[in-house]
């Protein structure tokens, strides 16, 4: 796709060579006639689906409908729906998406003709040979064969056997959010569900993925936290706005010098950190350095590269995975870090923006809170350790359905999408190569016929008898591509929401405001206003006395310690301050239980 800013400048140029063969007046001639035929070209894309006898809204020039889409997802979709029903038509920088919550499309694209409908859709020009980007080697934006690559390899990492190691670094994290938790309440404060819930977030995605201990839940300003938080911001200034007009341009200087118009200080810092944690993991696993039992993401996934791992694999996770001859091409190191970067950012706005809200809601209602601590104590009952183990979390049904009632009011995703790389006809429409199929997520989750008073937060929308409603939610996506870290994301909500309910009540306060709560999906979803609520602390469950966390340092082994040297010096020098938000010389290598 060429921007409307490398036209203009294709036209330029084709003006200035016309003029070395004719005179100006046929050079203006003939480039008034290319102007006209551009400009024609330009506003056909509005006719693409009425051509097609499909409804839809009518875009701006050169844009289409992205404009409306940048101005709030949410509103957009519902006043779309309102005006042309569950099916209609945009134009999006010039791509036809055919957008529908007719389930039947929906499965029949996402899983029955999931081959020719693999690709993500993505504004930003797909280069195959991006070897310096980690945004862009994700494996959210890769495509067809790289993507069953990658998804292949990255799988094994994923799977149940592997997720019950992490259950135990959850509840190591939320540990220390209680103990926050418990000051706060001592001081009398009222507390910022949204930070609370990204410090915990972070940091359990930073013992998780890289075994790494942090300070981000005692320090809001680290910069790990900044970093992440200005990633998610959608601001539309000149370098956006350069993006959107010249997308080549921007993806050839991304590929030549690894600079992005958009975001580049944050991607440039976490390619800097990941580099080095990548390094010193790949380090310690040539040096047989033995570091315990308790495995990360990244020793996992590098495991898995090396061994070819796909033992204790789960099927829904393995729906599509690659061949073996596709496995065994490995990931290249630029590929690795872009898994580790799609996990560390995509599950920290993910899991804490889950977490904001459905603390928040169970203070609006407290029969609902109350309703948890009955099933948490008929789970954990009067065992000595009532640490949650991974074995409890499939007995907190009721936990389950408060999760994923508010997964369906606040989607962490407005919409999903694949862009047909095949010409293929579903349930008797054509679609062509090119062509994106989006669900508006928010069609599903609030349509009264599928959940009656669709903004009320009623858990039972999920009970157990309720087939249609579950079929409906779309909170992970659907199909083989969905979301790979759905069992990471579960768990350690789980955790954290029973350890939390357990020790404490949250309640509301004169700064909370009303339910439902005001949101914007101008780029992921949040609350306009900040969630504050009050804890009290009635310790109902409390952990084992017994249960700490054990660190080794790296320097007790020579190697090991020589490896943390090298480490730490590269990281105080190229990531500016990491050291000091990352306590990098402890490696976590058991919980005793």
């Amino acid at each position: 796709m060429i921007g409307l800013g490398e036209a203009l400048i294709l036209l330029i140029a084709f003006y200035f060579g016309l003029k070395l063969l004719f005179s100006t007046s046929i050079s203006l001639a003939l480039i008034t006639v290319v102007v006209i035929l551009v400009i024609l070209k330009i506003n056909s894309w509005q006719y693409y689906w009425v051509n097609r006898n499909v409804p839809g809204p009518k875009g701006t020039f050169g844009l289409g409908n992205v404009s409306e889409l940048m101005c709030g997802i949410f509103e957009a979709d519902m006043k779309w729906k309102q005006l042309y029903g569950n099916t209609y038509g945009t134009i999006n920088l010039g791509v036809p998406e055919y957008v529908t919550s007719n389930m039947d499309i929906v499965k029949a694209v996402y899983i029955k003709e999931f081959d020719n409908f693999v690709d993500r859709e993505s504004f930003l020009p797909f280069i195959v040979d991006d070897k310096k980007s980690i945004l862009m080697n994700g494996m959210l934006l890769k495509r067809g064969d790289d993507w069953r690559r990658i998804r292949g390899i990255s799988s094994p990492a994923f799977t149940t056997g592997k997720m019950k190691l992490f259950t135990s670094l959850f509840n190591q994290s939320v540990q220390k959010t209680i103990e926050i938790l418990k000051l706060s309440e001592k001081e009398d404060k009222i507390v910022d569900v949204r930070q609370i819930s990204e410090g915990l977030t972070m940091d359990s995605i930073f013992k998780a993925v890289f075994g790494v201990m942090t300070n981000v839940q005692e320090n809001p300003n680290n910069e790990v936290l900044v970093k992440a938080k200005k990633f998610f911001e959608l601001n539309i200034d000149l370098t956006f706005l350069m993006e959107i007009m010249f997308p080549n341009i921007s993806a050839y200087l991304r590929i030549k010098t690894g600079y992005h118009l958009t975001n580049n200080s944050e991607i440039q810092y976490f390619t800097n950190m990941l580099g080095k944690l990548y390094e010193r993991r790949k380090k310690e696993l040539e040096t047989n350095v033995d570091l315990g039992k308790e495995p990360d993401f990244l020793t996992l996934l590098l495991k898995s590269i090396d061994e070819g791992d796909d033992t204790d694999k789960d099927d829904e996770l393995m729906f599509h995975h690659a061949s073996k001859q596709q496995k065994s091409k490995g990931l290249s190191k630029i590929e690795a870090l872009g898994q580790c970067f799609l996990f560390l950012l995509a599950g920290y706005d993910t899991t804490a923006s889950v977490l904001n809200f459905l603390l928040f809601l169970l203070a609006h209602h407290q029969d609902c809170q109350d309703k948890l601590r009955e099933e948490m104590r008929d789970v954990i009952g009067d065992r000595d350790n009532k640490e949650i183990r991974y074995e409890d979390l499939s007995k907190l049904t009721y936990l389950d359905q408060c999760i994923k009632e508010t997964m369906r009011l606040y989607p962490p995703g407005s919409r999903i999408n694949r862009t047909c790389v095949k010409e293929t006809e579903v349930n008797g429409i054509k679609f062509e190569k090119g062509v994106s199929v989006a669900v508006p997520i928010y069609h599903l989750h609030y349509d009264p016929d599928i959940f009656p008073q669709p903004e009320t937060f009623n858990p039972d929308n999920f009970a157990p008898e309720n087939k249609k409603q579950k079929e409906s939610f779309l909170g992970f996506g659907i199909g083989p591509r969905f979301c790979v870290g759905v069992r990471f994301a579960d768990i350690s909500i789980k955790v954290y929401i029973a350890r939390l309910l357990a020790q404490f009540q949250f309640k509301t306060c004169e700064e909370s405001v009303s339910v439902p709560i005001e949101v914007t999906t101008k780029s992921v979803i949040r609350s306009v206003k900040t969630l504050f609520v009050k804890v009290e602390n009635f310790g109902l469950i409390e952990p084992a006395a017994t249960s700490e966390l054990e660190i080794t340092p790296l320097t007790k082994s020579p190697k090991a310690g020589q490896i943390f040297k090298e480490y730490a010096d590269d990281a105080g020098t190229v990531t500016g301050g990491f050291t000091a938000d990352i306590v990098a010389p402890a490696r976590i290598v058991n919980v005793s239980m």
